[in-house]
């Protein structure tokens, strides 16, 4: 399972209301797709991203060119 810290939460809303006030439903609606897609191979293959270069406890993972997770 993957679990969601409130800080991760905060910012995955914020980026829903900027796509959708600066592009429209579809756009945000396949974001979440994307990202509910993301989180779903995590819990099946949770090394499947690159190790974070700071700290090797972290994966490095991306949902779209200008959004990655830790």
């Amino acid at each position: 399972m993957v679990v969601w810290t409130s800080v991760a939460e905060q910012h995955y809303n914020s980026i829903l209301v900027y796509l959708f006030e600066k592009w429209n439903l579809k756009i945000v609606n396949n974001f979440i797709v994307e990202v509910e897609k993301t989180m779903n191979l995590i819990e099946t293959n949770p090394f499947c991203f690159e190790e974070f270069s700071l700290n090797k406890n972290y994966r490095k993972g991306f949902i779209h060119k200008n959004v990655s997770f830790y």
